[in-house]
């Protein structure tokens, strides 16, 4: 699952970019002519699917033109496919469209673009709620959380609150916290987890009496993804609750900074009473060398 992804990325190496058309090629490139000489000479490219492209740490296969063009943030591009191919799901990524590969990877005017799209919008499963606790507009979430008493998921699973965290919007999360804390996404993320991997510690510290200590699909808790990512001032609000936890492969939080070379918040943890040997030694050998990180290990 996309979510889930921690100590095994894609090696760019292993990934050649491949296009099904020429529309898929200009949209990735943001070539604002091209695209528009082939929605209006050979609109047979139009709605087609294929491909494997590599965006940011996404592979998306079996994508769109338009999905390619939100990934990449060529907001132009989006404006001009979103009437052609909007509504669009991805078969890979738990179904994602456009607008969520968009809001994924943080370029939000093609999020403003798709979400005003109806049929995209539809697809997505985005609320107005949704939509405004993305871009942290407070007053917004206020009223909204009074307008409708019911917890709304997108096609991922997402909750308002999941994408307040996410992007770190510290007042949007208070006020969306009572209605849908402790909800988990298709991957099994919480929003306390999304606060963690993005480095949102006033986030994480809203989140953290409803949310610690849950694991998502893959035994994954906020605690690995704050230290996989090397965020240290939520790994310090979260070793008490979640340290010492292992994922199914194993990994606790340690080994994970060790192995991205995250030196305090490798500090933090092995001064943890959670550490144990075995682990150490373990967090020692997946170091790869760096010398200042296995100094903490002895």
């Amino acid at each position: 699952m996309a979510d889930n992804i921690l100590v095994e990325e894609v090696d760019p190496a292993l990934v050649g970019d491949e296009f099904a058309n020429d529309l898929m090629r200009a949209a990735y490139r943001g070539n604002v002519e091209e695209v528009e000489d082939i929605i209006a000479n050979r609109r047979g490219q139009l709605r087609v699917r294929g491909g494997r492209v590599r965006i940011g740490r996404w592979v998306i296969r079996n994508g769109t033109a338009l999905m390619i063009a939100a990934a990449r943030g060529h907001t132009d591009c989006v404006r001009l496919l979103v009437e052609h191919e909007g509504g669009e799901r991805n078969s890979d990524h738990e179904g994602w469209t456009a607008l969520i590969f968009a809001a994924r990877n943080g370029h939000r005017d093609c999020v403003k673009l798709l979400f005003e799209n109806d049929r995209e919008c539809r697809a997505s499963g985005w609320t107005r709620l949704m939509y405004v606790a993305y871009i942290g507009d407070n007053d917004a979430v206020e009223d909204g959380v009074e307008d409708d008493p019911q917890v709304r998921r997108d096609c991922g699973g997402w909750t308002a609150l999941m994408w307040a965290a996410h992007n770190g919007h510290s007042y949007c999360v208070k006020m969306l916290l009572d209605k849908e804390g402790g909800k988990q996404n298709n991957s099994g993320q919480t929003a306390l987890m999304w606060a963690a991997h993005n480095g949102h510690p006033h986030c994480v510290e809203l989140l953290l009496d409803k949310e610690g200590g849950e694991k998502n699909n893959n035994d994954q808790t906020a605690l690995m993804w704050a230290a996989h990512n090397g965020h240290p001032h939520c790994v310090e609000l979260l070793l008490e609750k979640e340290g010492g936890k292992q994922n199914n492969k194993g990994w606790t939080a340690l080994m994970n900074a060790a192995h991205k070379g995250h030196r305090i918040c490798v500090k933090l943890l092995v001064g943890s009473r959670h550490v144990e040997l075995e682990k150490k030694d373990r967090a020692r050998s997946l170091a790869q060398g760096n010398q200042r990180i296995l100094q903490l290990l002895e």
